[in-house]
């Protein structure tokens, strides 16, 4: 079994009725991949971040993962880039 890794760097900005940010907070909590949650419906400073990302919607989820965002991304989106970052061997 691989080391965990542990990186505070990496936001999860979505809502808690979403399948999809719930699908990808769990991907990188079996991945060992510490992140911050934040979630839109509670937080207007949040909500906006999202809005200037997602072409003025609130698509969810969207990362941040060391200052690189990706909105709803796929599978092996996500997995390239915690790779590329080195969180992901």
């Amino acid at each position: 079994m691989p080391p965990q890794v542990k990186y505070t760097n990496v936001k999860v900005y979505g809502r808690d009725t979403c399948p999809r940010t719930m699908d990808v907070r769990a991907r990188l909590e079996r991945m060992g991949v510490d992140h911050e949650y934040v979630e839109i419906t509670r937080d207007p400073s949040g909500a906006a971040f999202v809005r200037e990302r997602a072409a003025g919607r609130e698509t969810t989820p969207v990362l941040d993962i060391s200052g690189d965002i990706l909105v709803d991304p796929d599978d092996v989106t996500l997995n390239n880039k915690l790779q590329q970052k080195g969180l992901r061997r």
